[in-house]
């Protein structure tokens, strides 16, 4: 496989990555991050976007395109179930009819349907594990989960591409990338406590299931040391990196404790809504030390296996996430149509065909 380029625009910093896949891990050409804002508060790209990843691109050889790791708040997250009358063998016919609802259901005008694939498949009411084409069956019931972004999003991301003097490839969500890092086998849950946000994903049998977004992350808890404690935000981000890192600090450590027991109650709650399991021993969490939550309600995480992520990226997992999917090392990606109403960017839209 040829290099493949990602990049990943934040609120707090910018990274480029080339790698390939080396046998059964990620080989890494090259990897630089600068602490340098590419990002909007809303997600978008900001002005300086295009000429930080120009200077970036430059240094990792001018890549002809690349493609894009998006905020965890860029895409959104859907369910949607169908069902089919079959009274007789389910065929390749059958299955892909009722794919095609699905994603007709679940797209959404002015959206670009990013990945959509089925998560759970029943026959007649009972769980089908593996392939059910070839089954005998009266009702097929497929349960689809699907990531979405805006048009007008993406487009935005296209341009800032533009401007670095390279093309976008296409879009990896934040939230495949969770699943792809922090859950090497493909089963299970992982929580990623993001600079802007919180982002849970289940996945089972290799393939994304669930996922949900709590809009707390790291950002917060800087400003609320800074804003009780009357610090710069400098000062209270090394207060509280000594708190997660276990120095005693009661003045900071009560101001954090406050935001993580939020955290923790808004995330197990929008986890319960998605169907999300968070299973004592069984989740993974990424972006703060599994002590940090013990006392709160999400008390259950342990830390990401070692060496599911390369230890370069061992700070950026959702990058190294990405260019795992980009690399097609961890799970699958579907490519289904954009269902789009009238689309006004003709150029966008021939992005979305080739790329979805």
């Amino acid at each position: 496989m040829s290099m493949q380029t990602v990049v990943r625009l934040g609120r707090a910093e910018t990274s480029v990555l080339v790698a390939q896949q080396g046998g059964r891990e990620l080989d890494i050409e090259h990897f630089q991050c600068v602490e340098v804002p590419s990002l909007t508060f809303d997600g978008s790209p900001n002005r300086a976007a295009g000429p930080v990843l120009r200077g970036l691109l430059a240094e990792a050889g001018d890549p002809e395109e690349v493609t894009v790791l998006l905020p965890p708040g860029a895409s959104v997250f859907r369910r949607v179930e169908v069902e089919m009358p079959v009274r007789g063998l389910v065929s390749h016919a059958v299955l892909e009819d009722a794919l095609d609802r699905a994603r007709r259901e679940v797209g959404r005008p002015a959206e670009a349907l990013l990945t959509c694939q089925p998560s759970r498949t029943f026959i007649d009411g009972e769980p089908v594990s593996g392939d059910p084409v070839g089954q005998r069956a009266r009702i097929l019931r497929i349960e689809m989960t699907a990531l979405s972004a805006p048009i007008a999003l993406l487009g935005r991301f296209e341009t800032a591409i533009g401007a670095a003097g390279s093309r976008l490839a296409g879009v990896v969500s934040a939230q495949e990338a969770a699943a792809a890092a922090l859950l090497p086998r493909g089963e299970g849950s992982a929580v990623r406590v993001a600079f802007g946000g919180t982002v849970a994903v289940h996945a089972s049998a290799g393939a994304l299931a669930a996922g949900a977004r709590v809009p707390i992350g790291r950002r917060h808890l800087i400003h609320d040391v800074a804003e009780i404690l009357h610090l710069d935000p400098a000062e209270a981000e090394a207060r509280l990196e000594s708190v997660l890192s276990g120095r005693p600090d009661e003045d900071a450590e009560r101001v954090i404790q406050q935001r993580l027991a939020e955290l923790s109650e808004l995330l197990v709650a929008a986890c319960a809504e998605a169907g999300i399991a968070l299973e004592e021993g069984q989740t993974v969490l990424s972006g703060l030390p599994a002590a940090a939550l013990a006392h709160t309600e999400f008390g259950m995480a342990r830390p990401v296996p070692k060496g599911a992520v390369p230890g370069a990226l061992a700070n950026d997992p959702l990058l190294a996430g990405a260019a795992m999917l980009v690399c097609e090392m961890r799970g699958h990606r579907d490519r289904p149509s954009a269902w789009l109403e009238a689309p006004k960017r003709m150029r966008l839209l021939d992005w979305l065909r080739r790329n979805f």
